[in-house]
């Protein structure tokens, strides 16, 4: 679009991510599902003047996303194959390289900030049935992903001040069960609850992610931990469904922050110590998730990323959304000052916290731990 190109030239960015729409919804054909076939799609993607103008003049890095395939087509199992051999050729080799040969997860670092890019097509599991107990839990990054992406949280945690988890897909729920399940995290609850907690524990740490064709910023935590659902860079239209309704903040949850309070030492004492300690427990309630702010209309609409580490106390992140070439809305995000090791020891880096999450999913063996 016009708006992207003006954009490249007045405030060129570093890099561009793609969360993985990659092809028309239309494309491919139900009928062609052959690896020509979605090469050719890519082919004619990466040769239309627009693209081109955006790709010949700023890196482009890309995620494997579930619209590259469709896996809800007849052949489940071949076609993401076949759509993958065609990404691989003309996405994936143009960007980082994946962190295993069993998926298109892969980390970066530019800067000071450090990136994880989810993969949360190639190991989508088959949803389970409510009242089958026999059956296991199901995935959507799949085992070996989920443990690379927890060893990478331990490892950045300390040794870079930003950090973002990249999804095609969002975290939030607050699309409900009106959103295809394939664009969002609904099918997998439990891995989901799992993922998150992790991510909790991590300082400053944003999770940037894609799918519906609206912007969202959504909070989790209190806030500790937000997420921004961004695009579409270009789309035919952003029409609202009449199932879809505005987007509501979900049950609360119970928050409870423990705090000391000791008193004054009574006549007869000698020092403060000796006093007793009162321990107050604030709790509050606020939402599983909280919604910020959501803008739905815009066929155009992508999000800056400005991160400002030149005061360690006080890093900022700057998200601006722009729709159609026009800023519409911007956050503003203090992070906490990082207490940086120079060690690359995963145990090192590790957070009590995070350790904890780490033992109970039995990755105690990433610390020191057998």
């Amino acid at each position: 679009p016009k708006a992207a190109k003006k954009t490249l030239y007045s405030k060129p960015p570093a890099f561009l991510l793609l969360l993985g729409d990659l092809l028309p919804q239309k494309a491919p054909l139900p009928f062609k599902t052959e690896q020509i076939d979605f090469a050719k799609e890519f082919r004619s993607l990466f040769a239309s003047p627009s693209f081109r103008a955006v790709y010949e003049r700023l890196p482009v890095i890309h995620a494997f996303g579930s619209r590259v395939v469709s896996v809800t087509q007849a052949d489940p199992v071949s076609i993401p194959e076949r759509a993958a051999s065609a990404y691989d050729a003309f996405s994936q080799s143009a960007s980082y390289p994946p962190t295993s040969r069993d998926g298109k997860y892969f980390e970066f670092k530019y800067g000071d900030n450090a990136f994880f890019v989810l993969d949360t097509t190639t190991h989508r599991s088959p949803v389970v049935k409510a009242d089958d107990p026999s059956a296991t839990e199901p995935t959507l990054l799949g085992a070996a992903q989920v443990a690379e992406l927890f060893a990478w949280a331990a490892k950045v945690n300390h040794t870079t001040t930003f950090k973002f988890v990249v999804s095609p897909v969002p975290f939030s729920q607050l699309w409900g069960p009106s959103w295809t399940t394939e664009q969002t995290w609904a099918d997998y609850p439990g891995e989901r609850a799992r993922v998150l907690d992790m991510l909790s524990t991590v300082l400053n740490l944003v999770i940037i992610s894609g799918g519906p064709h609206e912007f969202a910023h959504i909070k989790y935590f209190d806030g500790k931990v937000p997420e921004f659902v961004t695009g579409p860079l270009s789309a035919d239209c952003a029409l609202p469904i009449s199932t879809w309704g505005p987007l509501q903040s979900r049950a609360t949850i119970k928050v409870m922050n423990e705090t000391k309070v000791v008193k004054l030492p009574p006549v007869g004492y000698e020092s403060v110590e000796e006093a007793d300690t009162i321990v107050l427990e604030d709790i509050k309630e606020v939402a599983e998730e909280q919604l910020v702010k959501h803008v739905r209309a815009g066929n155009h609409k992508w999000s800056t990323f400005e991160v400002d580490t030149t005061v360690p106390q006080s890093p900022i992140l700057t998200v601006t959304l722009v729709i159609d070439g026009e800023e519409r809305y911007q956050a503003l995000i203090t992070g906490q000052q990082v207490p940086f090791r120079k060690t690359s020891a995963v145990g090192a880096v590790l957070t009590g916290g995070l350790k904890g999450v780490l033992g109970k999913m039995g990755f105690g063996r990433l610390f020191g731990k057998h």
